[in-house]
């Protein structure tokens, strides 16, 4: 019975001297990011989920050359996500990567989400969560072998667009789904 005790009491001084808040850092690619000015702030987002390394692509339609753009990246502390998708971009693939055939941007849909993580660690959630969406306009310069896409998007001039986003660039690997 004494050792019962003395158990139960390291288990609840183990218990109480714990962290009673909840602390997210996701792992950070250190050369990839989606950067942009918003609101006068610069972020710059290299954190990932085991989700976003696999829907990081563009998925090419062979039979009917229609393709799709997901970008995603967010924040090391998880408060900040931002995700790119466009539709159809004019693409042209090379023996070694693709090409952007464009001479301008292309429409594309920016969402920014934000969220605050409270709670305790061993019950964490999300809390005050909001997303803003945003007409955008995107382009690539390179998108080599090792699908490497480097990229820049602005908001589009004149859309209903919340606030607006500057200087946005990209250096991402992007998965080539066909």
């Amino acid at each position: 019975m004494k050792y019962i005790n003395a158990l139960f009491c390291l288990l609840l001084l183990t218990i109480t001297a714990c962290e009673d808040s909840a602390v997210v850092t996701l792992p950070t690619i250190e050369d990839q990011h989606i950067s942009f000015t918003i609101d006068g702030q610069q972020q710059s987002l290299r954190g990932v989920d085991e989700s976003t390394l696999y829907v990081t692509a563009l998925t090419i339609n062979t039979a009917t050359e229609e393709n799709r753009l997901y970008l995603r990246r967010m924040s090391a502390d998880n408060e900040v996500v931002l995700s790119i998708t466009a539709e159809n971009i004019p693409v042209r693939k090379l023996e070694k990567g693709m090409a952007y055939a464009g001479e301008t941007y292309s429409p594309a849909t920016i969402e920014v989400e934000t969220s605050e993580i409270s709670g305790s660690i061993y019950c964490p959630h999300q809390e005050n969560t909001s997303s803003m969406r945003y007409e955008a306009l995107l382009s690539f310069d390179s998108f080599d072998e090792h699908g490497r896409m480097i990229g820049t998007f602005r908001t589009k001039e004149g859309a209903d667009n919340p606030v607006e986003l500057l200087n946005g660039t990209f250096d991402l690997h992007v998965n080539l789904v066909e």
